[in-house]
């Protein structure tokens, strides 16, 4: 079987653990993959210098950077015309979604978010995109559910971790170092911990020798954390498994909101791989995973916040139980090996 996976975008987390990492358990099972990512990105990449242009300019710029969008896309428009099956991450082209008939079928589409929020046209264009396709494969069930409404044939499959890699750290921690609160991810999602400041806050004044160690493209914004109390790494391909290793417990704090609903818990899943326990707002997938084995506590307030932390921080032991618990789930449910299988028996047997 030969496919056509395009994908959003060179340096995309969703295109390197939704289809990248994926590519060589697919292709051991003899299904023959060429990746077509726009060198751009599929973003919308209007430059700085153009926010002053004059309205009745917007337009004709506003077609002008579409139909560029749309060129990045050519090649991977005809490799999918000559495969047998169509592997589109995410989305097209943004507000195009719609074009996607002049894609090859079976047309199989990847969503790992609640991208119908993200822009005025998101529903009705991505609504269209998830009609037309043959099958669609969501990171959690209330993606699966919102695509449901467009599409019979959907299956649900997680982001997977790559547990060979997210494992918990060989050395032993010394009996006097620090105390490390850790947060992973992209400046997209920075707004989520910049939003519990003052937790972190109540709780470092309560252990004076706890830390931040935060893993992301940018240094957070914040106004009250004393930046001594603060490790700040630029994540890395090769430093963010060895980072979050350097953990004591991993936090993923959300909004209640349906985009967060829409998120696929990836944060959690690194902690827990790593053999961290966690502490997450219980929002969505974050919510799913807590109530399937005890790897960790659901804080829905500032207190449940502080006391959550602070109880891994005074038993050590629980932080052990947990965190072993957590590895063991990555390792049944969501680990590199497993959901790759998944994904190839979707495609040979649910596609072909």
């Amino acid at each position: 079987m030969r496919i056509a996976a395009l994908t959003t975008g060179p340096t995309v987390p969703s295109t390197r653990v939704r289809v990248r990492q994926h590519l060589p358990l697919l292709r051991a099972r003899g299904l023959e993959i060429v990746e077509y990512c726009p060198p751009l990105g599929g973003r919308r990449f209007r430059p700085p210098f153009l926010a002053g242009v004059r309205g009745r300019y917007l337009a004709p710029l506003f077609g002008l950077e579409l139909a560029a969008l749309l060129l990045q896309r050519l090649p991977g428009i005809f490799g999918s015309l000559r495969a047998d099956v169509t592997w589109l991450e995410r989305s097209f082209v943004p507000m195009l979604e719609g074009a996607a008939f002049i894609l090859g079928r079976p047309l199989v589409v990847d969503i790992d978010d609640a991208i119908w929020l993200y822009n005025p046209f998101g529903r009705a264009s991505i609504g269209r995109l998830i009609r037309r396709a043959d099958a669609v494969i969501a990171g959690n069930s209330f993606l699966a559910n919102w695509c449901g409404e467009y599409c019979r044939n959907v299956h649900v499959v997680p982001t997977a971790v790559d547990a060979s890699k997210f494992c918990p750290r060989v050395f032993a921690r010394q009996v006097d170092s620090k105390f490390v609160v850790g947060w992973t991810g992209s400046s997209a999602t920075l707004s989520y911990l910049e939003g519990i400041e003052s937790v972190l806050v109540r709780f470092m004044d309560r252990v004076p020798n706890a830390k931040l160690l935060i893993v992301a493209d940018r240094a957070p914004r914040f106004s009250q954390i004393r930046s001594e109390q603060i490790l700040f790494h630029k994540w890395t391909p090769d430093n963010e498994y060895t980072l979050v290793q350097d953990m004591d417990v991993g936090i993923m704090p959300l909004e209640d909101s349906d985009i967060a609903r829409g998120k696929c818990s990836f944060k959690m899943l690194q902690y827990m791989a790593c053999g961290l326990p966690v502490v997450v707002s219980p929002v969505g997938m974050n919510g799913e995973i807590l109530r399937s084995e005890t790897v960790g506590f659901g804080a829905q307030n500032s207190d449940e916040w502080v006391e959550s932390l602070y109880t891994y921080y005074r038993q050590p032991e629980l932080r052990d139980k947990h965190g072993r618990a957590g590895r063991d789930l990555v390792l049944r449910k969501f680990d590199l090996a497993v959901v790759g299988q998944q994904l190839a028996d979707i495609f040979v047997r649910k596609i072909a």
